[in-house]
Protein backbone atom coordinates (compact mmCIF):
# COMPACT_ATOMS: atom_id res chain seq x y z
CA UNK A 1 0.00 0.00 0.00
CA UNK A 2 1.38 3.36 -1.05
CA UNK A 3 0.63 6.68 0.62
CA UNK A 4 1.07 10.11 -0.93
CA UNK A 5 1.11 13.21 1.25
CA UNK A 6 1.19 16.35 -0.86
CA UNK A 7 0.60 20.08 -0.68
CA UNK A 8 -1.29 20.21 -4.00
CA UNK A 9 -3.12 17.75 -6.25
CA UNK A 10 -0.91 18.44 -9.28
CA UNK A 11 1.96 16.68 -7.49
CA UNK A 12 0.08 13.38 -7.32
CA UNK A 13 0.04 12.53 -11.03
CA UNK A 14 3.84 12.12 -11.51
CA UNK A 15 4.09 9.81 -8.48
CA UNK A 16 1.07 7.83 -9.64
CA UNK A 17 2.77 7.38 -13.02
CA UNK A 18 5.94 6.27 -11.24
CA UNK A 19 4.07 3.68 -9.20
CA UNK A 20 2.46 2.26 -12.36
CA UNK A 21 5.95 1.63 -13.74
CA UNK A 22 7.24 0.07 -10.53
CA UNK A 23 7.42 -3.63 -9.76
CA UNK A 24 6.01 -5.38 -6.70
CA UNK A 25 9.35 -5.15 -4.91
CA UNK A 26 9.65 -1.37 -5.35
CA UNK A 27 11.21 -0.09 -2.14
CA UNK A 28 9.41 3.15 -1.33
CA UNK A 29 5.91 3.24 0.16
CA UNK A 30 5.39 6.80 1.42
CA UNK A 31 5.79 10.00 -0.59
CA UNK A 32 5.87 13.50 0.91
CA UNK A 33 5.62 16.16 -1.81
CA UNK A 34 5.85 19.70 -0.47
CA UNK A 35 6.26 23.26 -1.71
CA UNK A 36 8.77 24.55 0.83
CA UNK A 37 10.82 23.05 3.64
CA UNK A 38 13.80 24.21 5.61
CA UNK A 39 15.42 20.90 4.70
CA UNK A 40 14.21 17.52 3.44
CA UNK A 41 16.84 15.95 5.72
CA UNK A 42 15.35 17.64 8.80
CA UNK A 43 11.86 16.59 7.72
CA UNK A 44 13.10 13.00 7.40
CA UNK A 45 14.53 13.06 10.93
CA UNK A 46 11.21 14.32 12.26
CA UNK A 47 9.43 11.42 10.56
CA UNK A 48 11.81 8.94 12.19
CA UNK A 49 11.28 10.45 15.62
CA UNK A 50 7.51 10.44 15.23
CA UNK A 51 7.20 6.83 14.09
CA UNK A 52 8.87 3.64 15.30
CA UNK A 53 7.65 1.75 12.22
CA UNK A 54 8.35 4.23 9.43
CA UNK A 55 8.07 2.67 5.98
CA UNK A 56 10.63 3.56 3.29
CA UNK A 57 9.83 7.14 2.30
CA UNK A 58 10.65 9.81 -0.26
CA UNK A 59 10.55 13.49 0.69
CA UNK A 60 10.66 16.05 -2.12
CA UNK A 61 10.42 19.82 -1.73
CA UNK A 62 10.22 22.42 -4.50
CA UNK A 63 12.32 24.80 -2.39
CA UNK A 64 14.59 24.42 0.63
CA UNK A 65 15.38 27.44 2.77
CA UNK A 66 18.17 25.64 4.61
CA UNK A 67 19.31 22.76 2.45
CA UNK A 68 22.07 20.63 3.96
CA UNK A 69 25.51 20.28 2.40
CA UNK A 70 28.66 18.46 3.36
CA UNK A 71 30.49 19.52 6.56
CA UNK A 72 27.52 21.58 7.74
CA UNK A 73 27.48 23.85 4.70
CA UNK A 74 24.29 25.16 3.11
CA UNK A 75 23.08 23.76 -0.21
CA UNK A 76 21.34 26.46 -2.26
CA UNK A 77 17.96 25.04 -3.21
CA UNK A 78 15.79 27.44 -5.24
CA UNK A 79 12.74 26.46 -7.25
CA UNK A 80 13.47 24.41 -10.33
CA UNK A 81 15.92 21.94 -8.83
CA UNK A 82 15.37 18.49 -7.36
CA UNK A 83 15.73 18.43 -3.59
CA UNK A 84 14.86 15.15 -1.93
CA UNK A 85 15.67 12.79 0.89
CA UNK A 86 15.18 9.04 1.00
CA UNK A 87 14.51 7.19 4.26
CA UNK A 88 14.98 3.42 4.35
CA UNK A 89 16.41 0.41 6.16
CA UNK A 90 19.45 -0.62 4.13
CA UNK A 91 19.38 -4.31 5.19
CA UNK A 92 23.17 -4.27 4.92
CA UNK A 93 26.03 -4.57 7.37
CA UNK A 94 27.30 -1.24 8.65
CA UNK A 95 30.66 -1.69 6.91
CA UNK A 96 28.76 -2.00 3.61
CA UNK A 97 26.89 1.30 3.92
CA UNK A 98 29.50 3.08 1.83
CA UNK A 99 28.30 1.08 -1.16
CA UNK A 100 25.07 3.09 -1.00
CA UNK A 101 27.11 6.25 -1.60
CA UNK A 102 29.00 4.60 -4.44
CA UNK A 103 25.82 3.27 -5.99
CA UNK A 104 24.02 6.63 -5.77
CA UNK A 105 26.98 8.54 -7.20
CA UNK A 106 27.26 6.25 -10.21
CA UNK A 107 23.50 6.23 -10.71
CA UNK A 108 23.31 10.03 -10.71
CA UNK A 109 26.19 10.24 -13.19
CA UNK A 110 24.44 7.86 -15.55
CA UNK A 111 21.01 9.49 -15.34
CA UNK A 112 22.24 13.09 -15.60
CA UNK A 113 24.36 12.13 -18.62
CA UNK A 114 21.21 10.80 -20.30
CA UNK A 115 19.73 14.32 -20.22
CA UNK A 116 22.77 16.23 -21.48
CA UNK A 117 25.31 15.43 -24.16
CA UNK A 118 28.28 15.84 -21.84
CA UNK A 119 30.44 13.56 -19.73
CA UNK A 120 29.75 13.39 -16.01
CA UNK A 121 32.29 12.58 -13.33
CA UNK A 122 32.71 12.13 -9.59
CA UNK A 123 34.92 14.22 -7.33
CA UNK A 124 35.80 12.22 -4.23
CA UNK A 125 33.83 11.24 -2.32
CA UNK A 126 30.45 11.98 -3.93
CA UNK A 127 30.22 15.32 -5.77
CA UNK A 128 28.77 14.88 -9.25
CA UNK A 129 30.49 17.05 -11.86
CA UNK A 130 30.03 18.17 -15.43
CA UNK A 131 33.20 19.70 -16.88
CA UNK A 132 34.65 20.30 -13.39
CA UNK A 133 31.51 22.07 -12.17
CA UNK A 134 29.28 20.59 -9.49
CA UNK A 135 25.81 19.63 -10.66
CA UNK A 136 24.62 17.30 -7.90
CA UNK A 137 25.53 16.17 -4.40
CA UNK A 138 24.76 13.44 -1.90
CA UNK A 139 24.54 13.56 1.88
CA UNK A 140 24.11 10.27 3.73
CA UNK A 141 23.40 10.06 7.46
CA UNK A 142 22.72 7.02 9.61
CA UNK A 143 20.14 7.09 12.39
CA UNK A 144 20.63 4.34 14.98
CA UNK A 145 17.33 3.38 16.61
CA UNK A 146 16.51 1.08 19.50
CA UNK A 147 17.75 -2.47 19.07
CA UNK A 148 20.68 -1.20 16.98
CA UNK A 149 18.44 -0.93 13.94
CA UNK A 150 19.91 1.46 11.37
CA UNK A 151 17.89 3.84 9.24
CA UNK A 152 19.54 5.65 6.35
CA UNK A 153 18.62 9.24 5.51
CA UNK A 154 20.02 9.92 2.04
CA UNK A 155 19.83 13.49 0.78
CA UNK A 156 20.09 14.11 -2.95
CA UNK A 157 20.32 17.56 -4.51
CA UNK A 158 20.34 17.98 -8.29
CA UNK A 159 20.66 21.30 -10.09
CA UNK A 160 18.15 20.74 -12.86
CA UNK A 161 15.95 23.64 -14.05
CA UNK A 162 16.89 26.07 -11.29
CA UNK A 163 18.31 29.38 -12.49
CA UNK A 164 22.12 29.22 -12.39
CA UNK A 165 22.63 32.89 -11.59
CA UNK A 166 20.12 32.80 -8.74
CA UNK A 167 21.68 29.64 -7.34
CA UNK A 168 25.18 31.13 -7.44
CA UNK A 169 23.88 34.26 -5.70
CA UNK A 170 22.30 32.20 -2.92
CA UNK A 171 25.53 30.26 -2.46
CA UNK A 172 27.50 33.47 -2.24
CA UNK A 173 25.20 34.86 0.43
CA UNK A 174 25.49 31.67 2.48
CA UNK A 175 29.29 31.71 2.10
CA UNK A 176 29.18 28.16 0.72
CA UNK A 177 30.55 29.12 -2.70
CA UNK A 178 33.78 27.10 -2.65
CA UNK A 179 33.39 25.62 -6.10
CA UNK A 180 31.88 26.30 -9.49
CA UNK A 181 28.43 24.92 -10.10
CA UNK A 182 26.20 24.32 -13.08
CA UNK A 183 22.69 23.06 -13.83
CA UNK A 184 21.26 20.58 -16.29
CA UNK A 185 19.29 23.39 -17.94
CA UNK A 186 22.43 25.48 -18.38
CA UNK A 187 24.34 22.56 -19.88
CA UNK A 188 21.31 21.83 -22.06
CA UNK A 189 21.58 25.22 -23.82
CA UNK A 190 18.91 26.79 -21.61
CA UNK A 191 16.27 24.16 -22.33
CA UNK A 192 14.41 22.81 -19.30
CA UNK A 193 14.11 19.07 -18.78
CA UNK A 194 11.29 16.97 -17.40
CA UNK A 195 12.18 16.75 -13.69
CA UNK A 196 9.52 14.14 -12.98
CA UNK A 197 11.06 11.87 -15.60
CA UNK A 198 14.46 12.19 -13.95
CA UNK A 199 13.05 11.47 -10.48
CA UNK A 200 11.17 8.45 -11.82
CA UNK A 201 14.29 7.00 -13.45
CA UNK A 202 16.31 7.59 -10.33
CA UNK A 203 13.89 6.06 -7.83
CA UNK A 204 13.12 2.99 -9.95
CA UNK A 205 16.78 2.21 -10.52
CA UNK A 206 17.77 3.09 -6.95
CA UNK A 207 15.23 0.61 -5.60
CA UNK A 208 16.47 -2.10 -7.97
CA UNK A 209 20.15 -1.43 -7.24
CA UNK A 210 19.63 -1.41 -3.48
CA UNK A 211 18.26 -4.95 -3.64
CA UNK A 212 21.26 -6.01 -5.70
CA UNK A 213 23.72 -4.57 -3.19
CA UNK A 214 23.38 -7.82 -1.28
CA UNK A 215 25.29 -9.49 -4.13
CA UNK A 216 29.07 -9.48 -3.71
CA UNK A 217 29.60 -9.45 -7.48
CA UNK A 218 27.42 -6.36 -7.89
CA UNK A 219 29.21 -4.51 -5.09
CA UNK A 220 32.56 -5.31 -6.70
CA UNK A 221 31.31 -4.13 -10.07
CA UNK A 222 30.22 -0.81 -8.59
CA UNK A 223 33.42 -0.41 -6.58
CA UNK A 224 35.68 -0.97 -9.60
CA UNK A 225 33.74 1.55 -11.68
CA UNK A 226 33.79 4.08 -8.83
CA UNK A 227 37.54 3.66 -8.41
CA UNK A 228 38.15 4.32 -12.10
CA UNK A 229 36.01 7.47 -12.07
CA UNK A 230 37.68 8.88 -8.94
CA UNK A 231 41.16 8.18 -10.25
CA UNK A 232 40.21 9.79 -13.57
CA UNK A 233 38.93 12.87 -11.77
CA UNK A 234 42.29 13.39 -10.11
CA UNK A 235 43.92 13.90 -13.51
CA UNK A 236 42.07 17.14 -14.25
CA UNK A 237 40.49 18.10 -10.91
CA UNK A 238 42.54 19.81 -8.22
CA UNK A 239 42.02 18.48 -4.72
CA UNK A 240 42.80 20.26 -1.48
CA UNK A 241 43.07 18.06 1.61
CA UNK A 242 43.94 18.60 5.25
CA UNK A 243 46.26 16.44 7.34
CA UNK A 244 47.11 17.28 10.91
CA UNK A 245 45.05 20.43 10.54
CA UNK A 246 47.22 21.69 7.66
CA UNK A 247 45.85 22.07 4.09
CA UNK A 248 47.76 20.82 1.07
CA UNK A 249 47.16 20.24 -2.63
CA UNK A 250 47.22 16.54 -3.37
CA UNK A 251 46.71 13.98 -6.10
CA UNK A 252 44.77 10.76 -5.59
CA UNK A 253 47.00 7.75 -6.16
CA UNK A 254 44.65 4.97 -5.12
CA UNK A 255 41.07 4.39 -3.99
CA UNK A 256 40.86 1.70 -1.31
CA UNK A 257 38.10 -0.88 -1.06
CA UNK A 258 36.56 0.92 1.91
CA UNK A 259 36.29 4.17 -0.05
CA UNK A 260 39.25 5.87 1.61
CA UNK A 261 42.02 7.19 -0.62
CA UNK A 262 45.79 7.42 -0.74
CA UNK A 263 47.14 10.77 -1.90
CA UNK A 264 50.51 12.37 -2.31
CA UNK A 265 51.28 16.01 -1.81
CA UNK A 266 52.01 18.29 -4.73
CA UNK A 267 54.20 21.40 -4.63
CA UNK A 268 55.88 20.32 -1.39
CA UNK A 269 59.29 18.80 -0.56
CA UNK A 270 57.80 15.58 0.85
CA UNK A 271 55.48 15.10 -2.10
CA UNK A 272 56.33 11.40 -2.40
CA UNK A 273 54.83 10.68 1.00
CA UNK A 274 51.52 8.82 0.74
CA UNK A 275 48.76 10.05 3.04
CA UNK A 276 45.57 8.14 3.79
CA UNK A 277 42.38 10.26 3.67
CA UNK A 278 39.35 8.56 5.17
CA UNK A 279 36.75 11.30 5.63
CA UNK A 280 35.12 13.97 3.52
CA UNK A 281 35.89 16.30 6.43
CA UNK A 282 39.52 16.21 5.24
CA UNK A 283 38.78 17.63 1.82
CA UNK A 284 38.47 21.29 0.90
Amino acid sequence: MYKIFCSSKDKIEPISALLKESSNDFLFKNFYLLDTLSSTQDFAYDLILESSTLEPSVIISDVQSGGKGRKGSTWASPRGGIWMSLVFDPSLKIDQFFFIVIMTSLLLCSIIASFIDKKTGIKWPNDILVERKKIAGILMDTQIQSGNKSTIVLGVGINTNNDLQETCSLMSKSKSSKYEITTIKHENLGISINKEELVTKFLLRFSDYLLRLKEVSFRNELLNKYKRMIEESSKDQQYTFTSGGKPFIGEIVKVNDDGSILVHKLLEPDMNELIRIESAFNIG
